[in-house]
């Protein structure tokens, strides 16, 4: 029955009796752990930790996407791990990926050593003007790219991680993704929704704009209704998160 309540009802759940609240807490424990977001991609404990540290280390380093998803829906989407950092701070990151076992892809115009890719894009890199041939994976196109530099790709047998590496604020990059339900995110010591009631309550999502919203099936094959616009009950309501009060 948990496994198909969401977290409001499972506060609900809790609160029938004792044996009820034992059981939600035995369960919460289970599923929202955050090696279980990492399942498949961090199986060895000395390895998320370390990731953690990672994370920790730079503060810009950030997991968003399907991952994180994962995490609060408690639904496995597969799909890759996607990782946003500011772009000085890549090289940190892509080196770390490779010490631990992944392999890196070069893509398009990309070189074959992920050093030498990090020291080109660089060159071209400034805060005024965008790099020139940067390729751009066709899943990422969903995404608002003003303040992505370049995304270099990780692989390690079926797993994909990619490196997505921005020219601001990776939270920027995070804020103008297509749609609500993918603005979420996991840093090295908590896990954030931004809209929870709209994506864990209501199954639903928002996007951002009208030529977004046509770039976001996928979600309503995931069991998310696609919003057309929000109702005026939701945006007068100061406790909405979709209010302009």
């Amino acid at each position: 029955i948990t496994n198909h309540l969401s977290p409001v009802d499972l506060d609900s759940f809790s609160r029938c009796c004792r044996s009820f609240r034992n059981h939600t807490i035995a369960y919460k424990g289970r599923v929202f752990n955050i090696k279980r977001a990492y399942h498949g991609i961090f199986d060895k404990s000395e390895d998320l930790v370390d990731f953690q540290n990672l994370q920790a280390s730079l503060l810009r380093l950030l997991v968003s996407g399907s991952t994180a998803l994962k995490f609060f829906t408690r639904v496995d989407y597969g799909g890759d791990m996607d990782s946003y950092c500011h772009l000085p701070q890549a090289i940190t990151v892509g080196s770390w990926f490779l010490a631990h076992g992944l392999l890196y892809i070069p893509v398009g115009e990309q070189l074959n050593h992920f050093s030498a890719d990090f020291s080109r894009v660089c060159e071209h890199y400034d805060d005024e003007t965008t790099p020139v041939d940067i390729p751009i994976q066709e899943d990422i196109r969903e995404y608002k790219l003003n303040n992505i530099a370049v995304v270099w790709d990780f692989v390690r047998e079926l797993l994909s991680v990619q490196l997505m590496a921005t020219r601001g604020s990776p939270l920027t990059t995070i804020l103008s993704f297509h749609s609500t339900c993918v603005m979420n995110i996991l840093t090295h010591n908590a896990a954030y929704c931004l809209f929870p009631k709209l994506t864990l309550e209501r199954r639903a999502t928002l996007p951002m704009t009208e030529v977004q919203a046509a770039a976001i099936n996928k979600y309503s094959q995931r069991g998310f209704e696609i919003m057309s616009n929000v109702p005026t009950s939701w945006t007068c309501n100061p406790n909405s998160a979709l209010t302009f009060l």
